[in-house]
């Protein structure tokens, strides 16, 4: 039913209904910068609030390869990049725009060290195709999703341990396909964040062979309609398709 008031002078009037402004994507603490990273060696900048650099091992340097009008890292289940800086305890966000070439490898997407293990995005085993994410590594954690080798998906995981349950929530393609209760993280003797690794260990293997063409962190968790917000966002600017090759 139509909404009215009386307008002075001017009998009934519609009454305009007010829209709401959107919600503005909050500033990432983490968001890599493949279109202007350096080789030999491998130094990949943020552009987000920590600037703070990421590298690779020795003998582990993935490959820089060109993406769109920007770049991204093409990795072996052995490569790992990793920073010093230092994911704070509490809530969290971690996106990122991946093209698995296998299911070989542990299948570790994401890590924020520590130990126990920490923060983590991970597919659990070779030839797992399911996206595993927790805050107390194994322990628990939120699994769901369906990896497809070959084709460009959008993987997130969000952590808001202030919500009374389903603190912990998977997206992919910007859908959440996944949400469990997790603890938070006490992130005591925590030294960084690694991609394609459990350990910053030579030659491990416990990565993926992929293409990673966005990586971004958020210390808050970002509500699923921000999630779905980027993930198109993401895919756009690498000039890719969701879902395909």
């Amino acid at each position: 039913m139509a909404a009215y008031s009386f307008g002075y002078g001017y009998g009934l009037q519609r009454r305009r209904r007010r829209t709401r402004s959107p919600v503005a994507m909050p500033d990432p603490m983490i968001r890599l910068d493949f279109a202007h990273a350096q080789t030999a060696p491998l130094v990949v900048p943020s552009t987000g609030t920590d600037t703070t650099e990421w590298r690779p091992k020795p003998g582990e340097e993935p490959a820089l390869v060109a993406l769109g009008e920007g770049g991204a890292l093409q990795f072996t289940a052995a490569q790992i990049l990793e920073t010093a800086a230092t994911l704070p305890a509490g809530p969290f966000t971690v996106l990122m725009l991946v093209k698995n070439a296998s299911l070989d490898g542990q299948g570790v997407y994401f890590t924020a060290r520590s130990s126990p293990l920490p923060y983590m995005l991970w597919r659990g085993q070779p030839g797992g195709a399911s996206l595993n994410a927790g805050t107390a590594g194994n322990g628990s954690r939120a699994v769901g999703g369906t990896v497809v080798p070959g084709v460009w998906r959008v993987f997130c995981v969000t952590f808001d341990p202030a919500l009374p349950s389903n603190h912990l929530k998977v997206h992919m393609d910007g859908e959440v396909v996944a949400a469990a209760d997790a603890p938070v993280w006490d992130p005591g003797g925590s030294a960084g964040m690694m991609i394609n690794s459990i350990y910053s260990d030579t030659g491990t293997g416990d990565g993926n062979n992929m293409v990673l063409a966005a990586f971004e962190v958020w210390t808050g968790a970002l509500a699923p309609a921000l999630v779905a917000q980027r993930t198109a966002q993401v895919a756009a600017e690498a000039g890719v398709t969701l879902g395909q090759a």
